[in-house]
């Protein structure tokens, strides 16, 4: 049996606000999911985002490894200095 340490329990909650918070950011953001679309084609990745639907627990699995499986795209948008506004994350 999987038992959880209250710090686990709070890394975990704060590592799926993060995936969320990207994922909505992208969801919003035409300009910025374009351009990570194009790196994402680059770079040869062929499965783009994936978004937490209906039921969470296997779609936030999901979800995550789509982010993890799109971070050499997302560092492309940053080490090619894309103008994006992350400060409309605050507005999702």
């Amino acid at each position: 049996m999987l038992i959880l340490t209250e710090l686990e329990v709070f890394v975990v909650a704060k590592v799926i606000g993060q995936i969320r918070t990207i994922l909505a950011f992208m969801s919003c953001s035409t300009y910025t999911m374009e351009h990570f679309n194009h790196q994402r084609a680059r770079l040869r990745i062929h499965q783009g985002l994936e978004y937490i639907g209906e039921t969470p627990f296997g779609t936030i699995y999901w979800s995550a490894l789509s982010v993890q499986r799109g971070l050499p795209a997302f560092t492309a948008l940053v080490e090619n200095n894309i103008d994006i506004a992350v400060g409309q994350i605050k507005s999702v």
